[in-house]
């Protein structure tokens, strides 16, 4: 397996994102209550989708991407393109302040003092463990803002997989997630010197 980057030049109409859940839900005949429970982590989906007209070289961009997953052997690390910075004005290097143990829902980070009172949104993507195949992309569910310390707390409702620790680096500029495609085949048309119907459909993936 190899890891693909988003090439530059991609020439890209619009990524739709969205999260696939697996839950479990169940119904009882007698009473006719019901209840649901995680069966597995939630995970990223994205599907980016080309122009439906470009340029020879515009095209060839995109379909060299296509053959370089290698059907669903390699994965591609996929970040937001259209926000690719969170909108909170917290800057600079985040690190891990605390150890944040697999499942825990919340990490601490620490900026410095320099970037007190800076804040993180909710809504904003963030990464950790992103120089590995253990790369996660979080979604932060509420603001939060830089103590005069230099310290910030996180939260965010998809689990951590793996355990962080004192140290680590968070990633709030490109954070990626990876995926591999939905699909193994894959097709495009063209007409005149135009080309175009070139698309992803991609799921997240990760180590157990």
């Amino acid at each position: 397996m190899s890891i693909i980057t988003i090439p530059p030049g991609l020439c890209v109409q619009r990524v739709d994102w969205g999260t696939v859940n697996y839950d479990l839900k169940s119904s009882f005949s007698d009473t006719g209550a019901s209840q649901s429970k995680r069966l597995a982590p939630n995970r990223w989906s994205a599907a980016i989708v080309a122009p439906d007209k470009m340029t020879r070289r515009e095209a060839g961009i995109f379909s060299a991407l296509i053959s370089a997953l290698n059907g669903q052997v390699n994965k591609l690390a996929v970040y937001d393109m259209q926000y690719p910075v969170i909108a909170g004005s917290a800057r600079g290097v985040w690190t891990v302040s605390e150890p944040s143990a697999r499942w825990s829902n919340t990490l601490a980070v620490y900026l410095g003092t320099a970037y007190a009172g800076k804040t993180v949104l909710k809504g904003d993507l963030v990464g950790v463990h992103q120089d590995s195949d253990r790369r996660q992309l979080l979604q932060v569910r509420e603001d939060s803002g830089v103590d005069p310390l230099g310290y910030m707390r996180l939260y965010f409702d998809h689990a951590l997989r793996y355990a962080l620790v004192p140290g680590d680096i968070v990633v709030y500029d490109r954070p990626t997630a990876l995926m591999e495609r939905n699909t193994t085949t894959s097709s495009w048309s063209g007409t005149g010197s135009l080309r175009g119907g070139h698309s992803l459909d991609m799921i997240e993936v990760f180590q157990a």
